[in-house]
């Protein structure tokens, strides 16, 4: 990990992110934002339902141009656009969690 990752503790894309139980967010040297949620388990359901169209699909991770400053709440990165430069969907939270830092190293290779 490099200290030019910036962690934070909100889901940074999907619409219905606020029923996803599961979320990672790491800005990139102040450039790139990693954004992964899963686990997505709408009103009072207990079993996950997929993200996406494909049926297992329970996690996605993708990647976005942001920049250094924060948003208008203070608690997200601002994003440029919601254009992804990468994305992966996976089926299991250890293999979210694993593409998630992939990305992340890949993102701080890229110049700052």
């Amino acid at each position: 990990m490099s200290d030019k990752w910036e962690w934070f503790g909100y889901a940074q894309h999907l619409i219905v992110a606020r029923s996803c139980h599961f979320h990672l967010a790491t800005r990139i040297n102040g450039r790139y934002l990693v954004s992964t949620v899963g686990d997505y388990r709408p009103g009072d359901k207990s079993k996950m339902e997929s993200i996406g169209s494909n049926e297992g699909d329970y996690f996605e991770t993708f990647v976005f141009n942001c920049t250094s400053k924060m948003d208008s709440c203070g608690c997200c990165p601002e994003i440029e656009s919601y254009e992804e430069l990468d994305g992966r969907r996976s089926s299991y939270a250890w293999d979210a969690q694993r593409i998630h830092l992939e990305y992340c190293e890949k993102y701080s290779k890229e110049q700052s």
